[in-house]
């Protein structure tokens, strides 16, 4: 039975800071050009916090209805999403939609009024052997059905990507009540949980929504991959992708610098993606990535105030996901990474930590070969792309999303060992550039090893992509750091050794 489009909610969640205010005009735009009849469905858009006011008319002049709304919990910003559960009486069907989507044609034929739908997770946040762990833990039988993952076609419970929801408005008020009790039980539940669990908690929000969906056992029905098309990562040659027409693009905030999508490894959806970027070049009257103001210190196109327009982390997940042979690049790459591994093993069996906190850690080429004895480890990367396989390649070890100094600044990450490799080079933002600085200071509870350039770099080892803002010994001691040393260089990059202050 379809549904009348004119009953339909589109809806996001997003904050007021870049990308998030780029992409939801984005999301908005490619309704309004590609959408079809769905194009004909409400938008609202719910705002996390007060909304500039220049986003605001840029998306009114959309046909989108921005509100308000609370944070739902600090420890889960994903879980801001169930804001959009509570637009039920806005509609027959709720399509709750990450603000990194965009459309590529109508979805309306798949849409039902009598289930809930969202596309299976691309791949398994933990081995098969961890899923009982949790549903006992939260007293829920494990389904009997059981999915293949589009990625690696590997066979799962129901466990879902929550980018693209589906839910008819009769179940919404059920689902939200169930979905936000989970989710807060999971965080407070994780330090019982195993680590095998607790390290890929980033994905809060997905385990929720399986529980409470298995709980109260509602109907749902898994999307096809045209609906929830991930853009940042090769997938299995069974998935269906190299002969998917897209409807639905998950980018995953895989954005050029100009905002247009980044193409995926699969030529079948480039079709779709350059039928969204034809819309975002044609010019529109007004343009939040151009034009937003930058309350929190960020400027509109998604880059701190001052910092050159390079976009690191779409270089990066662009990177892993088109040359993985290269990868984080040549200093993670034969010999020069021989002698980072050689370094860092002599480090770790000095002073054998407790806890090492890898910051840029990309592929793990250099760190994923060490022998961390009994340490913990936490890897921080801005590039989406490489966190997911490294996840499945280590799921006893922690991985973070984001920018490190947002994420120091609002969690404790501090280590005994603090590694930054080659990251400190490509940061563009001199400002935003010492600020990284001190947080690594801030975070080493014994012994800091970082890369990055001592003197300026001479033509033959500077690029585009790197930047030079003055010595990092000189900056390391301003911060406090005691025992500053520089104990190897290559390509004149300096690694260097220090403690924290006093």
């Amino acid at each position: 039975m379809l549904i009348d489009p004119d009953r339909i909610v589109v809806s996001t969640v997003f904050e007021n800071r870049p990308p998030y205010t780029a992409e939801v005009e984005i999301l908005y735009r490619t309704l309004a050009a590609n959408g079809g009849a769905l194009a004909r469905a409400r938008r609202i858009a719910c705002c996390v916090g007060p909304v500039d006011p220049f986003v605001a008319g840029v998306l009114a002049d959309l046909d989108v209805e921005v509100r308000e709304v609370e944070p739902f919990d600090e420890r889960c910003p994903h879980a801001n999403k169930l804001a959009m559960l509570q637009l039920a009486d806005e509609g027959e069907l709720v399509l709750a939609l990450d603000t990194d989507v965009a459309i590529a044609g109508d979805p309306t034929p798949w849409l039902s009024p009598t289930a809930i739908q969202a596309k299976i997770a691309d791949g398994p946040p933990f081995l098969a052997e961890h899923w009982p762990a949790l549903f006992d833990a939260r007293g829920v039988a494990i389904p009997q059905a059981r999915y293949l993952t589009d990625h690696e076609y590997n066979e799962i419970p129901p466990y879902f990507n929550s980018g693209v929801l589906a839910v008819p408005s009769e179940l919404c008020g059920i689902l939200h009540a169930e979905w936000a009790d989970t989710i807060l039980w999971l965080l407070d539940t994780y330090p019982e949980l195993p680590p095998e669990i607790r390290q890929v908690s980033f994905f809060t929000d997905q385990f929720a929504f399986m529980l409470a969906v298995a709980r109260l056992q509602l109907p749902i029905r898994a999307l096809p991959l045209a609906l929830n098309y991930p853009t940042h990562e090769l997938l299995h040659v069974a998935s269906g992708a190299d002969s998917c027409d897209p409807v639905i693009i998950h980018h995953h905030h895989r954005l050029h610098r100009d905002g247009q999508l980044i193409v995926g490894p699969h030529p079948a959806g480039h079709a779709a993606i350059e039928r969204i970027n034809a819309e975002l070049r044609r010019e529109p009257d007004a343009a939040v990535d151009a034009s937003a103001s930058t309350a929190a210190g960020d400027d509109a196109s998604g880059v701190r105030a001052g910092q050159a327009p390079f976009d690191n982390e779409s270089f990066w997940n662009e990177r892993y996901l088109t040359n993985p042979e290269l990868g984080s690049g040549i200093g993670s790459r034969g010999e020069i990474a021989e002698r980072k591994r050689a370094l860092l093993q002599g480090v770790i069996d000095e002073i054998t930590p407790a806890s090492m906190l890898d910051v840029g850690c990309g592929d793990l080429e250099i760190v994923g070969r060490l022998a961390l004895a009994d340490a913990t480890y936490t890897g921080i990367d801005i590039a989406q792309v490489v966190l997911e396989r490294n996840a499945r390649r280590h799921p006893d070890w922690t991985f973070l999303h984001g920018d490190f100094v947002t994420i120091a600044d609002s969690r404790d990450v501090a280590a005994d060992l603090v590694v930054c490799m080659d990251v400190l080079i490509h940061q563009h933002d001199p400002d935003y550039y010492r600020s990284f600085v001190h947080a690594l200071v801030a975070a080493t509870r014994h012994t800091g090893i970082i890369a990055a350039y001592d003197r300026p770099p001479s033509a033959a080892n500077a690029s585009d992509i790197t930047a030079w803002h003055g010595s990092i010994t000189e900056l390391l001691r301003a911060c406090g750091a005691r025992d500053v040393q520089v104990v190897d260089e290559y390509r004149e990059t300096s690694v260097v050794r220090f403690t924290p202050p006093a």
